[in-house]
């Protein structure tokens, strides 16, 4: 016998401006906030509206306390794109891998830059919200 059990899903999306200023050096990590406990990440890109010119390299990692690449490793920033993470599908967990971090590598502190990181995320048995 199979049962079927039906299950609603909120869905949604966190979003996070990136922008090149001096206030975005090389090698700093960025804990831009955290994630609801018992979400499930689906799926994170980055899209990029302002090519970053940081000289050769323009990349960002995106991870979380665990491990600073477990959502994207190495991700360009220096073209225009929509670049898609890497293994980002992951539960989260109350207080142990919630946050968000973003840690850029830029080969010089780049001018000009923008982009945006969008994190998919669905929150299990949570109904949605009629929102006005």
């Amino acid at each position: 016998m199979i049962i079927k059990q039906e299950n609603f899903q909120e869905r949604a999306v966190r979003t996070i401006k990136l922008e090149a200023s001096t206030d975005f050096p090389t090698g700093t990590s960025y804990n831009t906030g955290n994630l609801p406990a018992g979400a499930i990440v689906l799926d994170v890109n980055v899209i990029v509206v302002t090519a970053f010119n940081g000289g050769g390299t323009n990349a960002i990692n995106i991870g979380d306390q665990d491990s600073a690449t477990s959502m994207g490793s190495a991700l360009n920033i220096g073209s225009l794109a929509k670049v898609a993470g890497t293994s980002p599908v992951r539960k989260v967990e109350a207080g142990v891998n919630n946050e968000v971090i973003i840690v850029p590598t830029f080969s010089s502190q780049p001018t000009v830059g923008e982009a945006y990181v969008v994190i998919e995320f669905i929150l299990p048995n949570r109904a949605l919200g009629v929102y006005k």
